[in-house]
C-alpha cells in the first residue's frame, strides 16, 4: 500500500542549534502507525536555508521521542554521492525535509528519485517543502525567500496540491497569499489545500484523510 503523510511543521525551532524539536499531535499517531520496526530511513534534505545541516539529526531525535528508531538512516543532501543511496538497504521509509523545495527537487532529479517516490509501495513522508514536492502540482507562493510565486511539476505522488505553513488571518501577507493560491487554482485547474502548522494529511493509495484544520481553495 502507498502511504503518504504530509505535514507543515514541528514543535520548536528546527533552525536553532540550542532548541529541541518534536512532532506535533496530528503527526505523531500517523507516523507511529505507518512506520514498522527495523525499517531504513532515507532522509532527503532541502538545502540552502539557514542551518540545514542540523535537520537530519533533529528529525532523528523527533522520531526517537515517539518511540521510532530505524535500522539504518542516510541523509541525501547537496554534498552526497549518488553511490551512497544505490548501496543503501531496501525496506525504506522516505522522508522529504522542509527547507528549499527547489533545491530538494534538484536532489530528486540527481538521484533519479522522481519515479521511485511517485510509485513507491510503502511510506513516504513530506514535511513542508517535502509536501510541496510530493503534491500533484508543486506551488510556491511569494514570501521572504521567494520574491515571486512559481509552480513546477515534481513527484506527483498524491492527487492533491498542498500549500504548507498556512496561517489564516487578515494580514496583507495572507491576503496576497490567498490571491496567489486562487490564481494557481485557476491556472492549474486544481483544488489546493492550505495546511496550518498543527495539521497533517494522510493519503492511503487514493484515500485522503485530514487531521486538524485545513483550508480548501478551488
Amino acid at each position: 500500500m502507498k502511504k503518504t503523510i504530509l505535514f507543515s511543521s514541528v514543535i520548536g525551532d528546527i533552525d536553532s542549534i540550542d532548541e529541541e524539536c518534536s512532532f506535533n499531535g496530528s503527526t505523531i499517531s500517523l507516523l507511529q502507525s505507518a512506520i514498522k520496526p527495523n525499517q531504513n530511513l532515507v532522509f532527503i534534505n532541502a538545502p540552502m536555508f539557514i542551518n540545514d545541516e542540523l535537520y537530519f539529526d533533529k528529525i532523528l531525535k523527533c522520531f526517537e521521542k515517539i518511540g521510532i528508531t530505524f535500522a539504518s538512516a542516510i541523509e541525501i543532501t547537496d554534498i552526497s554521492k549518488t553511490s551512497e543511496l544505490s548501496s543503501f538497504p531496501q525496506n525504506r521509509v522516505y522522508f522529504l525535509m522542509d527547507g528549499n523545495p527547489i533545491t530538494q527537487y534538484g536532489l530528486l532529479k540527481k538521484y533519479n528519485l522522481l519515479d521511485e517516490l511517485k510509485n513507491y509501495e510503502g511510506t513516504v513522508i513530506g514535511f513542508g517543502a517535502g509536501a510541496i514536492n510530493l503534491s500533484k502540482h508543486s506551488i510556491v507562493t511569494s514570501n521572504e525567500d521567494f520574491e515571486e510565486a512559481l509552480y513546477y511539476e515534481s513527484v506527483g505522488r498524491v492527487d492533491i496540491t498542498v500549500e504548507p505553513h498556512f496561517y489564516l488571518d487578515d494580514s496583507e501577507f495572507t491576503i496576497n497569499r490567498i490571491e496567489e493560491i486562487n490564481k494557481f487554482c485557476f491556472l492549474l485547474n486544481t483544488e489546493i489545500y492550505a495546511l496550518p502548522d498543527s495539521s497533517a494529511i494522510e493519503v492511503l493509495d487514493d484515500s485522503v484523510g485530514f487531521y486538524g484544520e485545513n483550508y480548501k481553495y478551488f
